[in-house]
């Protein structure tokens, strides 16, 4: 496929806030309400993902009633390797 059409592709974009390790049996207790930590220290920027592979790190804002991000740092990386 030639460089212009891969560039037009649609890709999901998203941001990992952590990672939490749990066991099945953890995962079976879990109700609403509960709040789980994850290992992302809240004072870092979080992963900026393109179809699962980090592309770079973001920070979130609020833009009225949405959410928003604000990109941080964009990694080097060939489009192809998306």
């Amino acid at each position: 496929m030639e460089k212009e059409n891969i560039t037009s592709l649609p890709m999901v974009l998203s941001v990992r806030f952590g990672i939490r390790h749990t066991s099945i049996k953890a995962l079976t207790m879990i109700k609403p309400g509960d709040v789980l930590e994850l290992d992302q220290p809240s004072s870092k920027p979080f992963d900026l993902m393109v179809e699962g592979k980090i592309i770079g790190k973001c920070e979130v804002v609020s833009l009225d009633e949405k959410l928003g991000i604000r990109i941080v740092e964009i990694y080097d990386f060939p489009v192809d390797a998306i």
